[in-house]
């Protein structure tokens, strides 16, 4: 019985989990914006650049997830507010960078500038799926009930943010919402 403790979830699994997640993933995004910039064929002078550019862009980018909180968030919560902050996280960290690069830019010349812009897409793709692919999976996976609710108010709202066993097809009110979205 001690063994399933170790699988049981933590905040401190959690956050060591996505930590090396997006350690792993950030080095998978920046070899491809690499390879993507030189046709697959990196000079080795950018290999050597690649090494430099890669312990800042990730430290920088695991300091505003840190301070972003994102390290925080249980994978069955991941929505669009958390997805703002990463955004806005990954956006600061790659400021960061060209920061420091242009204050240290002797250090790390070559460096192909294509490349770190394309990582910063490649990463917010790839971490953002990295963040809400169990919400995906438990969606598909899980045999989930239909059900639809009848009258449209906060309450209702507050009922579509809640982890409910149900899949609301539909809200159904009689007043003058007739063809709206709520909550998707």
């Amino acid at each position: 019985m001690r063994f399933s403790g170790i699988l049981r979830p933590t905040n401190f699994k959690r956050a060591l989990f996505f930590l090396l997640g997006d350690v792993v993933i950030s080095f998978f995004t920046l070899y491809l914006a690499y390879l993507l910039r030189f046709n697959f064929v990196i000079p080795k002078e950018y290999i050597d650049s690649f090494f430099k550019v890669f312990p800042l862009i990730t430290g920088l980018k695991l300091f505003f997830y840190f301070v972003f909180k994102l390290y925080f968030v249980s994978w069955r919560f991941f929505s669009l507010p958390e997805l703002k902050r990463l955004i806005m996280a990954t956006t600061l960290a790659y400021l960061s960078f060209f920061i420091v690069f242009y204050l240290l830019k002797d250090f790390f010349i070559p460096v192909p500038r294509s490349a770190i812009i394309m990582d910063y897409f490649l990463s917010l793709l790839f971490i953002g799926f990295f963040r809400i692919s169990k919400r995906l999976v438990i969606k598909h996976v899980k045999n989930v009930n239909e059900a639809v609710i009848v009258g449209a108010n906060e309450k209702t709202l507050s009922l579509l943010k809640q982890n409910i066993p149900y899949e609301i097809k539909a809200v159904y009110d009689d007043g003058n919402l007739v063809g709206s979205y709520i909550y998707g």
